[in-house]
């Protein structure tokens, strides 16, 4: 690793904790915010007292006559969310590749 990824690296856990300091909530609880700002997808974390999910919305706007564009990733934290009905239910998840999402349940893959 060079020195100025390293910097970089430094900087980027120095801002993650300035910005758990300002809610009043467990440090782990932002790690799904963490892992989808760092890996992108989405991501869940649930301890004794509470459960966070982090869901990206990935939006690409491209202009035809310029041939220009850009993607537009907002991230939503999800503090003890509550479940209002379900339609599956899944006994594991699978992320093959970090582009194939499926729905693991009795041993079948069911694309998510």
């Amino acid at each position: 690793m060079h020195i100025e990824d390293l910097k970089k690296a430094i900087d980027f856990t120095n801002a993650e904790k300035e910005l758990i300091s300002g809610f009043d909530m467990p440090a782990d609880a932002f790690i799904p915010l963490f892992f989808s700002l760092r890996d992108g997808g989405d991501w869940s974390y649930s301890a004794k007292d509470i459960t966070t999910i982090a869901v990206m919305d990935k939006t690409t706007v491209y202009d035809d006559e310029k041939k220009t564009g850009y993607s537009l990733e907002e991230i939503y934290l999800f503090v003890n969310p509550v479940l209002k009905y379900e339609e599956e239910r899944c006994t594991g998840l699978k992320n093959a590749a970090r582009r194939k999402k499926g729905c693991l349940s009795g041993g079948l893959i069911k694309s998510g």
